[in-house]
């Protein structure tokens, strides 16, 4: 507002701002906010500075993490002191609470393992990147049997699981083909990182990971 482009951080940081109006064009999208104490109007852009701001009621939400107990899927993460860590597979972490980090990875979650060192882990959805819930662990043993469970929960796809197994653990394909044979349809999805599933009438045959 006032012909300022860019609204010095000190201006905006800690004040509290309801939606007033959106506009959207293609994938683009503007925000004008009002601050709620003072009433001055700013427009925001999400995709040109998505981490500058965060919903109330998104922190809010995550805060349904706090006292759950996760374990490690073997993903690199972060400490408090900045050091790069990949706790093994299966370590136990309890998440403690939710933090914000502005103009970086916005909001994230707290998760502190036996030793006293707490992380960063982020969530995606109703996931979380770095880690397995217990609560989903056993939700996946209780659908798909112990052993198919279990694997599911650590994004792992294995010989036998259906395909309903497979999307669960990775995710949809991003490619699809199949071959007519006599023993039936052999089919080739193809997923992200170089990943590939062979499944023959509707089972996986064959697990590929380059």
């Amino acid at each position: 507002m006032d012909g300022v482009s860019v609204t010095p951080a000190k201006s905006v940081v800690g004040k509290y701002y309801e939606v007033l109006k959106v506009w959207t064009k293609g994938t683009g999208c503007c925000i004008l906010l009002r601050e709620k104490e003072s009433g001055n109007e700013i427009y925001y852009n999400p995709y040109r500075y998505p981490l500058c701001m965060t919903c109330l009621g998104f922190y809010e939400k995550l805060k349904r993490y706090v006292g759950q107990t996760f374990l490690s899927l073997a993903k690199r993460v972060e400490t408090e002191d900045g050091e790069i860590i990949t706790p093994p597979e299966g370590t136990e972490y309890r998440c403690v609470d939710i933090g914000l980090k502005m103009n970086s990875d916005g909001v994230f979650l707290i998760m502190e393992g036996a030793d006293g060192v707490k992380v960063e882990a982020f969530p995606i959805g109703d996931e979380v990147y770095e880690f397995v819930s217990t609560k989903r662990i056993s939700l996946l043993k209780k659908q798909y049997g112990d052993n198919f469970g279990k694997q599911i929960a650590f994004r792992k796809v294995d010989t036998g699981m259906t395909k309903e197994m497979v999307v669960v653990a990775w995710g949809e394909p991003y490619r699809k083909s199949e071959i007519k044979k006599e023993n039936g349809t052999l089919e080739t999805w193809s997923f992200s990182d170089n990943r590939y599933v062979e499944l023959l009438n509707g089972k996986v045959l064959n697990v590929r990971v380059y």
